[in-house]
């Protein structure tokens, strides 16, 4: 029973800590922020809350928030809570909170700030109303600064993987270009090897036609010399036959 009644004025103590960080002085010594504010704040009182909330949650162990959450109702246990999934993450030692961000609503407003860590950042929202004369927080809660583009995720997933493709099909469409070009060079050296076949064959066939041209002449001076020596013997040419005609290396007329 003594340890209940310890448990719940330990609630009871913390809520109101909670409470007292954010109860400022009444509203006559409020100015507008902007002059569109649901009721009259200062600037300067609602950053000074926001960080002492900020070093209060950063300063407790993990057996605390355990047993702040166990021990606690309504919006301190919901601050705890959130506290604790962040906490999870391993975001390790608090090293500073920025000066906050304040949103105006009809009937509240909303203050936002970063709270900094070694391994991350964490961003801690307050939501203030007016109860009788003071401005007091009515919500607290903590979130991971990537949570907040979990949503682009996947849009940012589908980028990727457009620029990926592009850049697939870009490498694609640059080699098939170059396997193109080197066909080609296959070609070419295939057209210019030919050229000396039809080179030889034309030299073949003026040979041919040289070769044929010396036997017409042959004919022609067997013909002249045969009837030469029929007429210097005095009889016809059908008694005797050409069998060759050798050319001499050496001319006897150059010799005499």
């Amino acid at each position: 029973m003594k340890k209940f009644s310890n448990s719940l004025m330990s609630a009871i103590l913390l809520v109101s800590v909670v409470v007292l960080i954010f109860v400022f002085a009444k509203t006559d010594n409020f100015v507008y922020a902007d002059g569109s504010a649901p009721f009259e704040y200062q600037y300067e009182d609602i950053n000074s809350g926001m960080e002492s909330t900020a070093q209060y949650f950063a300063n407790k162990s993990d057996a605390e928030i355990e047993y702040f959450i166990e021990n606690n109702v309504g919006m301190s246990r919901a601050a705890f809570e959130s506290y604790k999934v962040v906490k999870d993450n391993k975001i390790g030692d608090f090293v500073s909170v920025d000066k906050c961000d304040i949103e105006e609503f009809d009937d509240c407003i909303v203050a936002e700030s970063i709270m900094h860590f070694k391994n991350s950042d964490v961003k801690i929202v307050s939501k203030f109303q007016q109860i009788n004369d003071d401005v007091i927080p009515v919500d607290i809660s903590f979130s991971m600064m990537q949570d907040e583009n979990a949503s682009s995720f996947g849009s940012k997933m589908e980028k990727a993987g457009m620029n990926t493709l592009m850049g697939m099909g870009t490498v694609f469409i640059v080699l098939i270009f170059l396997s193109l070009v080197i066909s080609l060079f296959g070609i070419i050296n295939s057209a210019q090897k030919k050229k000396p076949d039809v080179v030889i064959t034309d030299v073949k066939t003026t040979e041919n036609i040289n070769d044929t041209e010396e036997l017409v002449d042959d004919l022609e001076l067997v013909a002249v010399i045969t009837a030469a020596i029929a007429a210097s013997q005095g009889t016809c040419s059908d008694g005797f036959v050409v069998r060759s005609i050798k050319r001499r290396t050496q001319n006897k007329w150059k010799s005499a």
